[in-house]
């Protein structure tokens, strides 16, 4: 036999199981909580038929939009 598995086998015979943990915390409901948040997203794409941007776009006017985004995705 190995000494090294009895070894272990022996640790986790003698250590605490989970009879000794105190679960009280759970028996409580949990209180709902809801948090809403709205995010403005801008998404966009040149690449359409394998065709590069012109070398002049300028992304200002590229991505001049009604107000202004939370997050922008490009591709």
């Amino acid at each position: 036999m190995n000494l090294m598995s009895y070894y272990e086998f022996t640790e986790r015979e003698t250590s605490p199981g989970i009879e000794g943990l105190n679960l009280s915390n759970f028996e409580r409901p949990m209180a709902p909580e809801n948090e809403i948040q709205s995010f403005r997203v801008f998404v966009a794409t040149w690449n359409v038929g394998g065709k590069s941007p012109n070398f002049d776009l300028n992304l200002q006017d590229f991505l001049l939009v009604e107000g202004s985004a939370d997050i922008y995705v490009l591709g």
